[in-house]
């Protein structure tokens, strides 16, 4: 898919984090970076928008084969963003993520 409408299913959940990545600069433009910071799940609605808002990740979680790294990938490149992507198959540790974030962001 080019577009979000070309992605079939969980369009609310879709627009939720389009919107997320589309105000990302407005909400954190007075924050820093956190490996610690807190999650959302984009498709809960539970969630209480302003904390959705000002959250720093995003948590995309569901069975193989839905569209969760598609939907992310058309997200990310129409609000300009590079993906950073990490497999849950690589170490899963503090340092590794560290290390593979590290030349991406501001993290020394």
């Amino acid at each position: 898919p080019r577009t979000l409408e070309e992605i079939i299913g969980n369009q609310s959940s879709i627009r939720n984090l389009y919107s997320w990545l589309l105000h990302w600069d407005s909400n954190h433009s007075n924050s820093t970076f956190s490996l610690s910071s807190n999650l959302i799940d984009v498709a809960s609605a539970s969630e209480n928008r302003k904390s959705r808002e000002s959250s720093r990740a995003a948590l995309i979680s569901g069975p193989p084969g839905i569209g969760k790294t598609t939907c992310v990938e058309v997200c990310c490149r129409l609000a300009g963003f590079e993906l950073i992507q990490l497999n849950a198959s690589d170490k899963r540790n503090m340092s590794f993520v560290r290390d593979s974030l590290k030349d991406s962001t501001s993290i020394k």
